[in-house]
């Protein structure tokens, strides 16, 4: 029985609630169930990112023939994410009935489709896409320029970003494919459980049907837990650029100096101050995590997966935790954490390496106190 549990949990970790994907039986829904997989992946980059800075930026290659021009491909490869979410949320529900590759295409988009989503599955689908017109246009055009991105990194990200506009997309359109729990992580304890269990759940295999649909009405939109989430998002976007800005204003300043001695428009740097720089040397990234944890929230509160919804199916911990961190909404932030902590802690030690630390005897500029990522822990 133990080692039955195991291999469900081990299961669900890898894959969800959905089965490995087979070529043999490849389906529309096979394209959803990859690019889940495709965005777990990245955890095992971590390790990798703690000794390998990704070319772009302050760790940009000064020589290199795959660099390409800083602000145009930011602005490309971040596109992919509103472009294909919009068609993704457009889209009908994916089939799981098999097929050949090119006749299983994820993207449909239907009009008839739009009018079954609830206003607040369009609230969020909003939200992301208003995070990434500033992200993919406006940061790029109102920012100075950036130093060269390697080639290497922009089909990276180009795949993240699109792998992530689909799932995000189809999930809060309520196109991603039912849910199919095991019987091992139903909590069957509780006297309520098997009326509970008869009107969440349909079939014996257990399906939740259109996990990401966040229905209710207006009941939802103005439930303190959705509201809350809304407001951390706001709240977390809006730090988020103006910690960029800080950060910004540095390089437009060093890029008019620059222009004013005669000397070269390289981007520069120097220590940030102002906001939470005052405490950490990346909160930038942190209040983006805020940002999209928040957002998670609001969107996965009340679904059935989770425990504060009215209509939650009853899992075991275990089997909770593992379903909901194979949710797009809350595996967004997650991934997040895992590609940009590396950067943060190696980040940390270049301002430290290159300023020197203030009380050093060298004359060190950058503050002893101030940490990585996480005020007073990291």
């Amino acid at each position: 029985m133990a080692s039955t549990l195991g291999s469900v949990l081990a299961k669900l970790a890898v894959f969800g609630a959905a089965k490995p994907p087979n070529l043999a039986h490849w389906s529309a829904a096979s394209w959803y169930d990859s690019c889940v997989l495709f965005l777990k992946s990245f955890g095992l980059f971590m390790p990798i990112l703690t000794q390998i800075n990704a070319p772009f930026g302050r760790f940009a290659l000064s020589k290199s023939i795959f660099n390409l021009p800083g602000n145009v491909t930011f602005m490309v490869m971040e596109a992919f994410a509103p472009i294909i979410f919009v068609l993704a949320f457009a889209s009908s529900p994916l089939s799981s009935s098999p097929g050949l590759l090119k006749t299983t295409l994820p993207l449909s988009p239907s009009l008839e489709h739009l009018k079954t989503i609830p206003t607040a599955n369009y609230i969020l689908g909003s939200l992301y896409v208003i995070h990434y017109i500033n992200r993919a246009f406006l940061q790029p055009m109102r920012g100075p320029p950036r130093s060269p991105s390697h080639l290497a990194v922009f089909v990276a990200a180009s795949l993240f970003q699109s792998a992530n506009g689909f799932v995000m997309g189809t999930w809060l359109g309520g196109a991603s494919p039912p849910l199919q729990l095991p019987s091992e992580v139903i909590d069957s304890s509780g006297s309520s459980t098997a009326s509970r269990l008869g009107s969440i759940l349909s079939g014996t295999l257990r399906t939740v049907a259109r996990p990401g649909i966040v229905d209710g009405g207006v009941k939802t939109l103005t439930n303190p837990l959705f509201l809350i989430g809304i407001a951390g998002w706001a709240v977390g976007l809006a730090a988020n650029i103006y910690h960029d800005e800080i950060l910004f204003d540095i390089r437009r300043k060093a890029q008019k100096d620059s222009k004013a001695n005669g000397a070269d428009s390289k981007p520069k740097y120097d220590v940030p101050h102002g906001g939470l720089y005052s405490l950490i040397s990346y909160p930038n990234y942190l209040c983006e995590w805020f940002e999209w944890f928040s957002f998670a929230f609001a969107a996965l509160a009340f679904t059935p997966l989770s425990p504060l919804s009215a209509q939650a199916v009853p899992l075991t911990l275990a089997g909770r935790i593992l379903l909901l961190v194979s949710c797009p909404p809350l595996l967004f932030p997650i991934v997040e954490v895992w590609v940009m902590l590396p950067r943060a802690l190696n980040g940390h030690e270049w301002y430290r390496s290159k300023f020197g630390i203030e009380g050093d005897g060298k004359g060190g500029r950058y503050p002893r106190d101030r940490n990585a990522v996480i005020p007073y822990l990291l």
